[in-house]
């Protein structure tokens, strides 16, 4: 059995699944097994993290590789999950596994009738030809 290793440089080696299990992150990820299926090993240490809160140089760190890696990673994940940024990322694996596919397959666009229009701006001062 692999244990956590700790590196002199602060790099945690993290070996196996179970050790993955004590972040916060990892955590969350294991709740969606299908949606960890559609990305990398590598990638799924990035995502754990991703979703632990940490920053993209934090994670570059923290596992030892370039911010730039963990970046094109980030990147990886996002499109394969179908997803534009963190919020949604987060908001993905906090849903339940049919709520989730069915908001991504959903593009429910209120109908126009329903879409209520600002009021016509009104200019702040006089026009300065009115001034005296």
């Amino acid at each position: 059995m692999t244990t956590m290793q700790t590196s002199g440089t602060g790099v945690d080696n993290i070996g196996t699944t179970q050790n993955r299990a004590d972040h916060p992150g990892a955590t969350i990820a294991a709740s969606r097994p299908d949606l960890l299926n559609k990305v990398s090993a590598a990638q799924q240490r990035v995502l754990e993290y991703l979703l632990e809160g940490l920053t993209e140089p934090q994670i570059a760190e923290r596992i030892g590789r370039s911010r730039h890696t963990v970046h094109d990673h980030t990147k990886a994940i996002y499109s394969a999950l179908n997803v534009n940024n963190r919020v949604q990322l987060v908001l993905l694996f906090s849903a339940a596994p049919g709520v989730a596919q069915a908001a991504q397959r959903a593009s429910v666009q209120p109908p126009i009738s329903d879409v209520v229009y600002p009021q016509q701006a009104r200019p702040l001062a006089q026009p300065l030809s009115s001034v005296a």
